[in-house]
């Protein structure tokens, strides 16, 4: 990195006081993860500078669902925003879909998604990965944390497959207050383009509003 270019090779006298430190924290069942040619701050840096970036609505939206603001969860909450199909890449479609009428049983199934994501980065982080590698499920696993956070909120993500291609559908329902009955439904795919669907189902009535990029989608 250039703010690096003037900087002097690390101490001897600190250099042989890495392998302890390593022994210690392994010992502690501390996860190491160390890539040739690759330093943690090069990465914190990478991630910073992409936060002028994000647009207020992602953090409006993590507000709402008191999702915590960290580069993590910023970053996840943006792929979930703009391609969620890389959070689910690793999810079967009938692993959600087939539990749409039994809220518990979804709310279940989310919370073991995020824990199988977590569990698959503990593990890779001991094989030989890259540094992409890392990061990408990095993001599937706090990704999938914070789907399984917004569900308990009535905000799922549903994968669903259209022929070859992964679509997932976000699927918001408002309950217990004045605007209870309302529903969001969107989803991108390359047939319909962007879709957005949005109604009020009361007791008597359903009133529904739908916009697509495409005609196919209306």
């Amino acid at each position: 990195a250039e703010y690096k270019a003037g900087r002097k090779g690390m101490p001897e006298e600190l250099h042989q006081q890495l392998q302890p430190l390593k022994d210690i924290l392994a010992a502690m069942g501390l996860t190491l993860v160390e890539l040739p040619g690759y330093e943690a701050d090069d990465r914190i840096l990478e991630d910073i500078s992409e936060l002028p970036k994000m647009e207020l609505s992602l953090f409006k939206v993590m507000a709402e669902y008191q999702v915590p603001v960290t580069i993590n969860n910023i970053k996840a909450m943006k792929t979930l925003t703009d391609k969620p199909e890389d959070i689910f890449e690793n999810v079967e479609d009938d692993e959600i879909t087939s539990l749409l009428d039994d809220r518990e049983e979804l709310l279940s199934a989310y919370d073991r998604l995020a824990i199988n994501a977590k569990e698959n980065l503990t593990a890779q982080m001991y094989s030989e990965v890259t540094t992409l590698d890392i990061s990408s499920m990095k993001m599937i696993s706090t990704g999938m944390n914070i789907v399984s956070h917004m569900a308990k909120r009535n905000n799922y993500y549903i994968p669903c497959n259209e022929g070859n291609e992964k679509v997932i559908i976000n699927l918001k329902i408002v309950e217990g207050n004045e605007e209870s009955g309302k529903f969001q439904i969107s989803f991108e795919n390359e047939k319909y383009g962007k879709v957005s669907i949005e109604g009020k189902i009361s007791l008597t009535t359903i009133n529904v509003q739908m916009l697509s990029d495409s005609v196919e989608g209306i």
